[in-house]
This record gives C-alpha cells, sequence and structure tokens, in this order.
C-alpha cells in the first residue's frame, strides 16, 4: 500500500502535510530518528489515521502500533496501564501486567486524547 494513500484529499493542506511527514520520515531513514510527533485537531479529522499511516511508513513498522484511548481509561488506572505493574503491588495484583509502554517496545504509541487527562499524570 502506498504510504498515505488512506488520506484523501488534495488540498494544499493534505498535500502539505503528506510532505512535511513524507520528509520527516526520510531523516529518520538517512540515520536520524523519528521525533516524538504531536499531531493535534479536532475530533474526528484523522489524527488516529495520520498516526496509523506514520507508523507503517516508518522504520518501525514491523513493532506494534498501540493505540491508547486516554480518555477512555480511569485516572485511578492510568498510570498502571501506562507502566505496567508487578504481582503483590496493590491488593487484586495476582499477577504482573506490561504496560501499554512496553507493548509497544520497538513499535509506537499513539496517545488519543492525551489532552483530556490531568495534569499531574
Amino acid at each position: 500500500m502506498e504510504p498515505f494513500s488512506e488520506l484523501i484529499g488534495e488540498s494544499p493542506g493534505i498535500r502539505g502535510l503528506r510532505e512535511q511527514v513524507r520528509r520527516l520520515l526520510a531523516g529518520a531513514r538517512d540515520g536520524g530518528r523519528l521525533p516524538a510527533l504531536l499531531i493535534h485537531g479536532e475530533t474526528g479529522t484523522g489524527k488516529g489515521l495520520l498516526a496509523r499511516n506514520i507508523h507503517r511508513a516508518s522504520l518501525r513498522a514491523a513493532g506494534p502500533f498501540v493505540d491508547v484511548n486516554c480518555a477512555a481509561i480511569p485516572e485511578t488506572l492510568l498510570e498502571a496501564e501506562m507502566f505496567g505493574f508487578e504481582r503483590g503491588a496493590f491488593t487484586d495484583a495476582r499477577q504482573a501486567k506490561p504496560g501499554l509502554f512496553e507493548t509497544a517496545h520497538q513499535g509506537t504509541v499513539f496517545l488519543d486524547e492525551i489532552g483530556l487527562i490531568s495534569e499531574a499524570l
């Protein structure tokens, strides 16, 4: 599949976005690393689609793509979900559970709706 074939549209904004991401990916292939990216926009504008397309076109494509809807995880569980926990860490921790960051090792973590979590987290 052609990179970004799912990103439909030919407006100057979409074409500019495709070009900007191509430059980022080309820099990563030339020995650099793809930087952490902040994709922002209104709900329903395709931020997750863009993130998935970047992952598929990146050097991390063989690794997992972990899509985390931060708004759907209760604040009291967010730390345990992101970083995991060991057996006995709290009352119901009967076995260790890897966190989402560990699950995404050598892949991509997409933190959707990260702006909705508390500032402390």
